[in-house]
C-alpha cells in the first residue's frame, strides 16, 4: 500500500478504535466503571515539586502506610533531588531509566537467595512485586493516584513497611480494650538451627506459662512472637500485653525458666504505654535488608519456621471481641476508595510499568490524555500491519 493510501486507512482505524474505547471494550488497558472498590493501598503523587510536609499524607482516601511502602516512586519526600529524572515526552520512546534503587535491590538479592535456598514461589512473589502499577484518575475533579502491586510477605523490601503499619493499627485496636496492660518480654537462650519444631515448642512454652498459678489473674492478652538473628544464633522471643493489676518479674523469670528448661531467664514486665507498645513491638520484626545478608541456609530455616505456627494472638476476655474485630477489617475491605473531593469515580490505566506511570501521575494534566492518544495510534498501526 502507499503511504497516500496508508493515511485514509489508519485515520479510519484511529476512529473506530476511539469508538471501541468510548464504549469501554478496551478494558484489555483502560476500564472506567462508574465506581470502585479498591483496595486501601493507594498513594497519591504530588503534581509536581517536592511533597511538603503534611501534604496528602492525611488527605481523605490515601493512606499513610503506603508512602513508605513504594521507595521506588521517591526515596525522601524531603529531599527531590535524589528521586530519578523522568521524561515527560510524549513522542516517541517513553522512559525514565531510574537507577536501581535500595530497595529494588534488596529485593533483587533476597529473591536470589529464595531461589538458592529452593522457596522459588517465594522468590517468585517477590520479584514480581511492585512490577506492575495502576493509575486512577477522578473524573470529578482530575486528581490522580497511583499504586503498584504487592506480594504482601511479610519480609518482602516492598511491603514489609505496609505491612508492619497494618499490625500495629492492628495491635493498637486490640491495646485501647485492656483497661491495666503490662508490657512483658520472654525470652530463651538462643538456639544454632530454627525449625518448624522449635517453633512449636516455643509457643507449647507460652500454652503451659498460661496455666501456671502467676497467670491467674491475667484475664487477657495479646502476644507477637518475633524471630531474629544477628550472628548469634536464632534469638526467639514473645512480646506480651496482659491484663492485670499485677505481675512479679522475679516470680514469672523462675516460673518461665522452670517451662523452657533453662537456670534462669531473662524476662522484662513494665506498665504498658498504650500509645507507644504497638511501636515498640514492631521494631523487632526482621527487615529485608537483614534478611538479604544471611546464607540461603538460614532464609530457608526462617521461612519454614515463621509460616509454621501463628506469630500473633489472643487469649483470655479478648476473644469475645473477635467478631468485632472481623467486622472492622470486613467495614476496611469494602470500602470505596474515595478521592479529596469525595468523588467515588475514577477512569482506570492498568498494568504500566514503573515509567509510564510516573509520566501520568506526576506529569502535567494533560499527561493522562496524551497517553491515551499514543495507544489509540499504537493500537491503530498495530491492526493496518
Amino acid at each position: 500500500m502507499t503511504r497516500s493510501g496508508i493515511a485514509p486507512t489508519l485515520a479510519s482505524v484511529t476512529v473506530a478504535t476511539q469508538q471501541k474505547i468510548d464504549r469501554g471494550l478496551r478494558s484489555d488497558w483502560v476500564s472506567v466503571p462508574s465506581s470502585t472498590v479498591t483496595v486501601a493501598t493507594v498513594s497519591e503523587l504530588p503534581e509536581s515539586g517536592a511533597l511538603g510536609k503534611g501534604e496528602s499524607q492525611q488527605a481523605t482516601g490515601v493512606e499513610l502506610d503506603n508512602m513508605g511502602s513504594a521507595p521506588d516512586l521517591w526515596s525522601s519526600p524531603s529531599k527531590p533531588a535524589d528521586r530519578p529524572a523522568t521524561s515527560l515526552d510524549t513522542i516517541g520512546i517513553n522512559s525514565t531509566s531510574p537507577p536501581v534503587l535500595p530497595t529494588e535491590q534488596v529485593a533483587r538479592e533476597l529473591s536470589d537467595k529464595l531461589d538458592q535456598a529452593g522457596l522459588h514461589e517465594h522468590a517468585r512473589r517477590i520479584r514480581e512485586c511492585h512490577t506492575k502499577w495502576t493509575a486512577a484518575r477522578c473524573r470529578h475533579c482530575g486528581k490522580r493516584y497511583v499504586w503498584a502491586n504487592h506480594c504482601d510477605l511479610r519480609f518482602c523490601p516492598h511491603c514489609q513497611h505496609r505491612l508492619s503499619l497494618r499490625r500495629q493499627r492492628e495491635l493498637e485496636w486490640w491495646v485501647i480494650r485492656l483497661k491495666q496492660p503490662k508490657h512483658v518480654v520472654l525470652t530463651v537462650r538462643n538456639t544454632q538451627k530454627l525449625t518448624p519444631a522449635y517453633m512449636r515448642w516455643f509457643k507449647g512454652a507460652l500454652t503451659r506459662l498460661r496455666r501456671r498459678k502467676i497467670a491467674r489473674e491475667w484475664k487477657a492478652g495479646i502476644y507477637a512472637i518475633e524471630v531474629t538473628n544477628e550472628s548469634r544464633g536464632w534469638h526467639v522471643h514473645c512480646h506480651l500485653l496482659i491484663e492485670a493489676p499485677w505481675i512479679d518479674q522475679r516470680e514469672l523469670a523462675k516460673v518461665w525458666a522452670e517451662i523452657v528448661g533453662q537456670d534462669f531467664a531473662i524476662v522484662w514486665v513494665s506498665k504498658a504505654d498504650k500509645t507507644g507498645v504497638a511501636r515498640e513491638v514492631m521494631k523487632y520484626v526482621v527487615k529485608g535488608s537483614q534478611m538479604a545478608k544471611w546464607s540461603p541456609d538460614e532464609i530457608r530455616q526462617y521461612v519454614e519456621s515463621i509460616e509454621s505456627v501463628r506469630l500473633f494472638g489472643r487469649f483470655g476476655d479478648l476473644h469475645g471481641a473477635e467478631q468485632e474485630w472481623k467486622r472492622e477489617i470486613e467495614l476496611e475491605e469494602s470500602r470505596e476508595f474515595t478521592c479529596e473531593c469525595g468523588s467515588t469515580e475514577f477512569d482506570f490505566l492498568h498494568d504500566l510499568d514503573y515509567a509510564t506511570a510516573i509520566r501520568i501521575v506526576r506529569g502535567p494534566p494533560e499527561s493522562w490524555d496524551q497517553y491515551l492518544e499514543e495507544r489509540l495510534i499504537e493500537d491503530a498501526a498495530s491492526l493496518i500491519d
